[in-house]
């Protein structure tokens, strides 16, 4: 959103800038966006600040395409990474195998749920799949059919941010508003379900 914000204000102060010089580098430039948002996201860089900065300068079309692939191939690394390295130990520790457990129960439709919806940081995410007992198949196709609708509304965004004030724009804020508050939601209904189990225990033993 920062990207976001402060490309609408220089829009408005300075007048928007020449799109077709700022997008007109090609395919080259996507390649080295989704190859530095492969990078980034392994350093727990926010998906949709990416989205948004490669909607901003390659167009909403080639910057979803560019940072979706980046974003893909650094969450296999992620994923990749945490089970060859932290497997074993987690297997090891009692609540991180339960985690584990509770998150291979979800399956496609729980990874699908974790990248539509920013739950959490999207490399964390990637890591925490890492060192759960889910298949890597199943991790990156969920990853995929969740994390593109995401990421083509906040690169639309970024795109149309030095547009303010269009239909576009307006439309593409709200879309990427309604998915940031279904992740607040999903993150207070699980803390909530988290906080209940204790005393649904007592009283099952009651």
């Amino acid at each position: 959103m920062v990207v976001v914000v402060a490309a609408a204000l220089g829009a408005w102060t300075f007048g928007p800038p020449d799109l077709a010089e700022l997008r007109g580098s090609g395919w080259e430039s996507a390649a080295v966006a989704g190859g530095l948002t492969a990078f980034l996201v392994l350093g727990l860089v926010p998906r949709s600040l990416l989205a948004a900065g490669g909607g901003l300068l390659l167009g909403p079309a080639v910057g979803t395409v560019a940072i979706l692939a980046g974003a893909l191939v650094g969450g296999v690394a992620a994923f990749a990474a945490a089970r060859l390295l932290g497997r074993e130990l987690a297997s090891s520790q009692r609540w991180t195998r339960s985690g584990g457990e509770k998150l291979a129960e979800w399956g496609l439709v729980g990874v699908v749920a974790a990248r539509l919806l920013p739950v959490a940081p999207f490399g964390l995410v990637s890591y925490a799949y890492g060192l759960s007992t889910m298949r890597l198949g199943t991790f990156s196709s969920g990853t995929a059919i969740g994390a593109a609708p995401s990421t083509a509304v906040y690169a639309t965004l970024g795109a149309k941010a030095l547009e303010p004030g269009t239909a576009g724009f307006w439309i593409s804020l709200v879309v990427a508003l309604a998915f940031a508050g279904g992740g607040a939601a999903a993150v207070r209904w699980t803390r909530k379900g988290q906080s209940l189990k204790p005393t649904e225990s007592v009283s099952q033993n009651a």
